[in-house]
């Protein structure tokens, strides 16, 4: 009996130990205090062991404010893709105002200037956290992974607005908390929520439109493949104009959520950093939902004419090759002819958007 007993008392504190940890594995997932898995970070991944120890090393001055931080290392120009590559993995580090490297005869240094101190940082990591704990636990709780994507694309649309005269705006702070921003922030908000979720994503820089603006977006990995994703472009007025005044009828652009480099051919990556080929498109949006092809065919806008009749009052539809955009418009003017509709054109992903009204 009295062994008995003592199997169930421990029992009992096994029993609540785990339902303490469970509690807390609650906590965490609603205000975001967790380690996350060292997988979400790109370049650490591809890093050696001894070059994971300089990139920590540099992490961890970085965190301490350290202005110079010794790596151990005579090779400058390891420290400084490694620095890079920090500044690529890390989007919620946003209080480095300049980087560069000193050199001694026996020693390469990362030195840093900071734009807040300690104690403005912690203020400034608090209001991320409060500002963003109800979606990123909206995600964690979120068992399919696209979806998580789809659902952090969405909140990043619907919440932040594009200001080229907005503060801090080449951070995530003004995108997540001040929800005014620029492409950097868009995009360093975007990965934010993503490696909240469990989700690998880098920020990546270079060059957009026919006229090669500086531009910063993302590349992600899902499914064991890599896809570019730009969610500025899915939100800025200034990328895909009328189309953003739809958002809000839940009308979005989805071609920028998951895209290979053959449908984003107008985004140019700066390959000072080397970064992986997005050659896949079987999980590109349209792709995986039936609306792209290969070619134009007027079945698609028999397809169309079908679901307008079923009530439905936006059609979408991606096509591989920018001819087929004139063609479609073409055709759809004459079955639409008595209907006021709108139509929208994406150019760079041959995305077309048809709403009737």
């Amino acid at each position: 009996m009295k062994l008995f007993r003592r199997m169930m008392i421990v029992v009992l504190v096994i029993a609540a130990f785990y339902f303490r940890l469970d509690i807390m594995n609650e906590l965490n997932n609603v205000f975001g205090e967790y380690e996350k898995d060292v997988s979400v970070y790109y370049y650490y991944e591809q890093l050696s062991a001894d070059d994971k120890m300089m990139y920590n090393k540099i992490l961890a001055g970085i965190h301490d404010l350290n202005e110079s931080i010794d790596t151990n290392s005579k090779d400058e120009d390891k420290v400084i893709r490694i620095m890079n590559m920090i500044n690529r993995d890390h989007p919620e580090i946003f209080w480095i105002e300049k980087m560069a490297t000193s050199t001694s005869s026996k020693k390469c240094y990362a030195t840093y200037e900071y734009t807040y101190s300690q104690k403005e940082i912690a203020k400034r990591q608090q209001e991320i956290k409060e500002s963003t704990k109800d979606i990123i636990r909206k995600l964690r709780r979120q068992k399919d992974r696209y979806q998580r994507m789809k659902m952090a694309y969405k909140y990043i649309i619907d919440t932040v607005e594009y200001d080229l005269e907005s503060e801090d705006n080449q951070n995530l702070y003004s995108s997540l908390v001040n929800h005014e921003s620029v492409c950097a922030g868009y995009a360093k908000g975007m990965q934010y929520l993503l490696q909240q979720a469990d989700i690998q994503s880098m920020y990546v820089i270079g060059t957009s439109g026919e006229h090669n603006v500086p531009h910063g977006w993302n590349i992600v990995k899902y499914d064991g493949a890599y896809y570019q994703m730009d969610v500025t472009y899915a939100d800025a007025n200034n990328a895909l104009g009328s189309l953003t005044r739809y958002s809000h009828k839940g009308i979005y652009n989805y071609a920028y959520l998951l895209a290979s480099n053959q449908m984003m051919r107008e985004h140019k990556i700066d390959k000072k950093l080397e970064v992986p080929t997005c050659d896949e498109n079987k999980d590109c949006y349209y792709v995986r939902n039936q609306r792209y092809s290969k070619h134009y065919e007027k079945s698609i806008v028999n397809t169309m004419m079908n679901e307008f009749k079923m009530y439905k009052n936006t059609f979408q539809w991606q096509f591989e090759d920018t001819k087929d955009l004139e063609k479609f418009e073409k055709d759809i003017r004459k079955v639409l002819s008595e209907t006021a509709y709108t139509y929208i054109e994406s150019e760079e992903v041959n995305l077309i958007t048809v709403e009737i009204f």
